[in-house]
């Protein structure tokens, strides 16, 4: 897949993935989404990807953490991929888990200048809202990298 292919396919990929007021909902299209993403990213920034991809069944927070060794996310990027992975976790291994303001919040953290112009909103617009921020930046960050520039 080619750059331009591949930033728009990210671009329509995290649009698509917010459908509603369901956050759990949200959360599993997301992490699906990334996952999609951080995959293909894996093969553009590896010099011969064909040598580790086809043969190694890499987690998320493992390509999450390559990626950000081969300088290819930044660490903002790498905390909110791991933040990311770590609750769709928690509402993998926990029957009933419920979004909390705990949760909201570590997201919160990593985009305090818009947390705090919507901390009066309700638990689900809060959350969609950072993720969608952070989302943005991270599909930001792929855009400016010169590894994903036609004939690296």
């Amino acid at each position: 897949m080619m750059k331009e292919e591949f930033l728009q396919q990210a671009r329509d990929s995290v649009r698509a993935a917010f459908g509603g007021t369901d956050s759990l909902a949200d959360l599993l299209r997301i992490h699906l989404v990334m996952e999609q993403i951080l995959g293909e990213a894996l093969r553009l920034a590896l010099p011969s990807p064909e040598t580790l991809l086809p043969q190694t069944s890499l987690r998320f927070f493992q390509k999450a953490r390559l990626l950000r060794s081969l300088n290819f996310l930044t660490d903002d990027a790498l905390a909110f991929l791991l933040e990311l992975n770590s609750l769709r976790n928690r509402f993998a291994h926990r029957l009933g888990y419920v979004l909390t303001e705990a949760d909201a919040e570590s997201f919160g953290r990593l985009c305090p200048e818009l947390y705090e112009t919507i901390k009066a909103e309700d638990l689900n617009t809060r959350f969609s809202k950072t993720i969608s921020q952070l989302l943005g930046r991270l599909v930001g960050q792929l855009e400016g990298r010169r590894i994903l520039e036609e004939g690296k």
